[in-house]
């Protein structure tokens, strides 16, 4: 594993969400300089924290540990699902996925305006 690049991406989710090392330390129960060091790859976090980490992010633990972007990680859970479903049932989810990108676009016109 490669710990500077897990450290990274924590950092760029952490980030994202707004919050400062402090803040997160507190959520996930860990020291601030213990964020700081698995963010720089300086010290290996246990699994369960990685877990911690993970779910306070919204991030799966795949995406933080591997190098899989989060769209990709989606797409093979969405793969593996669908691989399991009959014909008829991908073509009903497949018009149920329709309407739902229709009602998600029909929002998002709506909120420009």
């Amino acid at each position: 594993m490669n710990y500077k690049q897990i450290g990274n991406k924590i950092r760029e989710f952490r980030m994202e969400k707004n919050l400062t090392q402090e803040e997160f330390a507190e959520q996930i129960g860990i020291s601030v300089s213990y964020v700081g060091q698995i963010e720089r790859g300086q010290r290996k976090a246990s699994i369960k924290t990685l877990e911690s980490i993970g779910s306070r992010l919204k991030v799966p633990l795949p995406v933080l540990i591997c190098e899989l972007k989060e769209a990709e990680h989606i797409s093979c859970i969405w793969n593996e699902k669908a691989e399991k479903l009959s014909l008829e049932d991908k073509k009903t989810m497949l018009i149920v996925f329709e309407l739902i990108l229709d009602m998600l676009n029909a929002n998002r016109k709506e909120e420009r305006f």
